[in-house]
């Protein structure tokens, strides 16, 4: 929703900076992060480590979405009844698979089964074909003709995302790019946010 914005406000404020846009899973970034292959990773908190700085850019909020042909019940759906569908989602290595796992795991149920993509476009596709549920954020997928929002209790917590990186490669450049994708993200700010070491 603002990675455009973001890379346009470099591109403008350092002509001289060749950017090169690396999307992956959770697990890969990260493992590239700690590598040194990358000099800043913006992905799903919370993350930590002792040659590492993050700051926080928000929280978003992921519900879960169907297809209206699925013809799931209106009122509130517990993780047992949703169970019963099939879910959609990212891959081990993905934040958001660990935490619809928990999610599921802390009221006792195990979904009936569970078809992984690495693109949370195509996640999206498949839910708007009708071929399970899908957990996703509202704010990009909010067309209701061919998602429908469930109401689930107990609700998912709402996603952080952090700018992280490593401290061996800390330069006015990495922090000037961090301080701008927190002024840009759109994602809800908590006003305690503040460098975490």
């Amino acid at each position: 929703t603002w990675l455009p914005k973001f890379v346009s406000s470099i591109n403008h404020r350092f002509p001289e900076v060749g950017l090169e846009l690396d999307v992956d899973l959770t697990e890969g970034i990260w493992n590239r992060l700690n590598r040194g292959d990358l000099e800043i990773a913006l992905l799903p908190g919370p993350v930590g480590g002792p040659n590492l700085r993050s700051q926080s850019l928000g929280r978003i909020r992921y519900d879960w979405m169907a297809s209206p042909s699925l013809n799931i019940p209106d009122h509130l759906i517990s993780p047992k009844t949703l169970s019963l569908w099939p879910i959609l989602t990212f891959g081990n290595d993905s934040n958001l698979h660990d935490v619809i796992e928990e999610w599921f795991q802390e009221h006792g149920v195990r979904p009936r089964r569970v078809d992984i993509c690495n693109s949370l476009s195509v996640v999206a596709s498949l839910a708007t074909a009708g071929l399970g549920i899908a957990l996703l954020p509202p704010s990009i997928f909010d067309d209701t003709s061919k998602l429908k929002l469930l109401e689930t209790e107990p609700k998912l917590p709402d996603l952080e995302f952090v700018a992280v990186y490593s401290r061996r490669t800390e330069s006015p450049l990495v922090r000037s790019i961090v301080e701008m994708a927190i002024e840009l993200s759109n994602f809800k700010l908590d006003p305690s946010n503040s460098l975490k070491d």
